[in-house]
C-alpha cells in the first residue's frame, strides 16, 4: 500500500494554479462531483445537474486514515478509474464571483495528499 505524505499549504496552492492555467475556458468552470461533494460540498452550490463521466468508473480504491480508519488500518475512500464503464454524478458550476473561494476549498479538503491526481473532463 502507498502512503501518501500530506502537501504543504504552498504545494496544493501551486496544484492548484496549475490546474487553473490548464483549464479549456477560463470562463466556465464546473466540478464533477462523484461522492462525498455531492451531498457534503464544502461550498456554496448555486444549481447542479445531472452528468455521466465515460470511460471512468467510481470505485473505493483510495486508501485514506483522513476521512476514515487509522495509520496501521487505513480505510478505503472513493476514487475514479479508467474503465470502459461510466460514472454518474453532479455537475456543479463554479460562478465567477465566488470561483476562488470554492475551489482553494475543494483543495483544502480534497488535496491533503497527491492520492488524487485532477484532471479536466468532458461530462454530458
Amino acid at each position: 500500500m502507498k502512503r501518501f505524505d500530506h502537501l504543504t499549504t504552498r504545494e496544493r496552492r501551486q496544484s492548484l494554479q496549475h490546474m487553473i492555467e490548464l483549464a479549456p475556458d477560463q470562463e466556465t468552470i464546473s466540478l464533477f462531483a462523484y461522492g462525498s461533494l455531492i451531498w457534503r460540498p464544502c461550498f456554496e452550490v448555486e444549481s447542479r445537474c445531472k452528468a455521466i463521466l465515460h470511460g471512468y468508473r467510481r470505485d473505493f480504491c483510495v486508501f485514506t486514515v483522513e476521512a476514515r480508519g487509522v495509520p496501521d488500518n487505513p480505510g478505503l475512500g472513493l476514487g475514479l478509474r479508467v474503465d470502459s464503464a461510466s460514472c454518474q454524478g453532479l455537475l456543479i458550476p463554479l460562478p465567477e464571483d465566488s470561483r476562488s473561494e470554492a475551489l482553494t476549498s475543494i483543495w483544502e479538503r480534497e488535496m491533503l495528499t497527491a492520492v488524487y491526481q485532477p484532471k479536466w473532463v468532458s461530462v454530458e
